[in-house]
């Protein structure tokens, strides 16, 4: 399933895929954004939650099924 929450929170804060992965650190690559967004793969629960940090949002609204 499509991650239409974590996308429409990184635009909300006007960032690209790229910025988002540097922004988060820890060896995230803009890839690994492209991946979770359209639900081919999920961020173990540290990640998500740097991820959350990073767009200023809750880990639970963009990453429910974690």
């Amino acid at each position: 399933m499509k991650n239409e929450e974590l996308k429409r929170a990184r635009l909300n804060k006007l960032l690209t895929q790229h910025s988002l992965a540097e922004k988060v650190g820890y060896g995230l690559r803009e890839k690994d954004i492209c991946l979770y967004e359209t639900g081919r793969k999920q961020p173990n629960p540290i990640l998500a939650k740097r991820i959350a940090e990073a767009l200023d949002v809750d880990a639970n609204k963009i990453f429910p099924d974690l």
